[in-house]
């Protein structure tokens, strides 16, 4: 009977924990919250002195420590103690015991700290601490633990509830938490905390190049890239719609406000509102084939029922078609059709001697402050081909001495090379530009004389804006009599008039396009590839 019961007795499996609690291997954890207390104070070697003298009054065993920086417990994604529980993963039979010299140097994320402290225990390991000494063999001891962990996490929420008050009154009075934004650093001055940095011209150059409204932000990044200043399209275009470069200050503990800043405006609200509504015109996503040849789509509206009025393509024959968005309306016309009844409509529309004069103004004025911005950047283009040629002479003299590698200097010279040969280019450009202004203001202005034959030479997304700029309200088409009449918001919709009679002109929607110059010259600047 009793050799039967040994024999059982041999075959039961080996108790891992119990072989754990007879080795007592620790494993020592310590940490501080921020970098000042790592270097200021005396915390972390306090700590594990504490440790140390607790593991030889308990005769236990370190094989390790861990830590020994600064880490905050608010979250278990801390590098050293991710280190810790991978070398226990994979060492669980060696450990026996995490010693820390307080429960909330383990950890302050309550309940996910009560998870971790249970799967150890469920692998024979436990979490012993110098200040609270607690038996987590014992249920009450379990509970002590999991109350020390559940109150540091509140510690924690109170000290955030009350961070996050003097944050918000801080945004409230105007300035700005953390980290400014690309073209502003810190400083030391209390009355001027946040000043413009040696990028902020460049920000600036970004801004004005958007609202010309020409230009991609792809093109854009390329340009300053070009220029020794590097920004992806991401960060432009969080840049861009970012309200703190016009001295507003927008934050997600302002709960949608926007608060006027106490930092320096980097460029004006007037700017800052027509580069994002600039960006919120531009047509997003890809463009289908029947958008590409039907640019007066949503622009149209029904002379029925006044809905705007859209398109579709007849694949088969090829042929585009708009149409009424309302059913049973059957106000459908073949868009080429459409695109020589709106070209004889422009026709009626003749640019008045009167209106010369002011539209070639502000042609100059728009021509002006392109040209003082193509200069800004024509001088930061030399200044970088001057470092880049810097840059090569560096290089070769380095080769000639044999300082530099073979292949190392031919990849560096090709790069730079290549660099120095698009700076270049673009200089040339600029040149170009500067030296044929007034010859391409009056290139301008003579377009607008005829703007059926402009509407001809533009893209289609020119067309659309050429049509915006005349028609600002619209166009609306009547099938009936197949004939179009402006739309004026607010006042009864009127058709061309007969040009016997000079007290009916248009000059309504003349006077229109004089005060939008500065749009058209936008327009005549893109490629003017026709429209296929």
């Amino acid at each position: 009977m009793s050799i039967t019961v040994e024999l059982i007795k041999n075959l039961r499996p080996v108790d891992a924990n119990r072989h754990r609690k007879q080795t007592r291997n620790t494993i020592i954890y310590t940490r501080v919250s921020t970098k000042e207390q790592a270097l200021n104070n005396q915390s972390l070697e306090t700590q594990k002195k504490q440790c140390l003298q607790y593991t030889l009054s308990h005769d236990l065993n370190v094989i390790g420590f861990y830590g020994g920086t600064y880490e905050s417990a608010k979250t278990d994604e801390r590098k050293e103690f991710n280190r810790m529980m991978n070398y226990i993963k994979a060492h669980k039979e060696k450990v026996a015991f995490i010693l820390v010299y307080s429960l909330d140097r383990f950890s302050r994320t309550g309940g996910n700290a009560i998870f971790i402290s249970s799967e150890l225990k469920r692998n024979g390991i436990s979490i012993l601490s110098v200040a609270q000494q607690i038996d987590t063999d014992s249920y009450s001891g379990k509970l002590q633990e999991s109350i020390h962990f559940i109150f540091s996490q509140y510690d924690n929420d109170l000290r955030r509830e009350k961070c996050m008050v003097g944050m918000k009154a801080k945004l409230h009075r105007g300035e700005w938490m953390g980290r400014p934004p690309l073209g502003y650093r810190r400083t030391e001055r209390r009355d001027k905390p946040i000043e413009l940095d040696e990028n902020a011209e460049s920000v600036a150059q970004i801004f004005i190049l958007k609202a010309s409204n020409t230009i991609s932000n792809t093109e854009i990044s390329r340009q300053m890239a070009s220029k020794g200043f590097k920004v992806s399209n991401k960060v432009l275009t969080d840049m861009l719609r970012n309200p703190f470069y016009c001295g507003y200050i927008s934050h997600k503990l302002l709960d949608g406000k926007i608060i006027k800043g106490k930092h320096e405006a980097l460029i004006s609200e007037e700017v800052f509102l027509k580069v994002n509504y600039v960006m919120q015109t531009i047509p997003k996503g890809f463009k289908h084939a029947k958008t590409e040849v039907m640019p007066l789509r949503q622009f149209l509206k029904c002379g029925k029922c006044g809905i705007s009025m859209t398109g579709y393509l007849i694949k088969k024959k090829r042929l585009s078609y708009y149409k009424c968005q309302t059913m049973a309306c059957c106000n459908n016309r073949n868009a080429n059709f459409i695109h020589k009844l709106f070209e004889e409509f422009l026709q009626t529309y003749p640019l008045k001697d009167h209106f010369l004069d002011p539209l070639k103004s502000n042609f100059k004025k728009t021509c002006e402050t392109l040209t003082t911005t193509e200069k800004i950047v024509s001088i930061k283009l030399k200044s970088h081909h001057r470092k880049v040629v810097k840059e090569i002479k560096l290089l070769q003299e380095s080769n000639d001495l044999g300082y530099v590698d073979l292949k190392v200097f031919n990849l560096t010279l090709s790069k730079l090379q290549r660099e120095k040969q698009e700076l270049e280019n673009h200089l040339m450009m600029t040149s170009l530009e500067f030296r044929n202004s007034s010859l391409f203001l009056d290139k301008a202005v003579g377009e607008c004389l005829s703007l059926a034959s402009l509407w001809n030479s533009l893209t289609c997304f020119g067309k659309r804006k050429l049509a915006d700029i005349v028609f600002p309200d619209g166009l609306r088409y009547h099938r009936d009599t197949d004939s179009l009449e402006v739309i004026i918001e607010g006042m009864q919709s009127i058709r061309p008039v007969d040009e016997s009679n000079p007290e009916s002109q248009k000059s309504i929607q003349l006077s229109g396009l004089a005060k939008k110059a500065d749009k058209m010259l936008q327009i005549y600047r893109t490629n003017k590839i026709p429209c296929s």
